[in-house]
């Protein structure tokens, strides 16, 4: 992956929540991740 992204001109994020990076200098789309996954917890309500 490129140190710098002079080309780049949106984001965006899938219903899965995966986000995304466009670069037309490079006419590539990204999968941006984390290097270090964590667990992550999502609030259902309730008690």
């Amino acid at each position: 992956m490129p140190t710098s992204y002079t080309g780049m001109v949106d984001f965006g994020e899938t219903e899965d929540a995966e986000l995304h990076m466009v670069d037309i200098s490079d006419n590539i789309i990204y999968t941006i991740t984390t290097a270090n996954p964590k667990t992550t917890y999502t609030f259902t309500g309730g008690r």
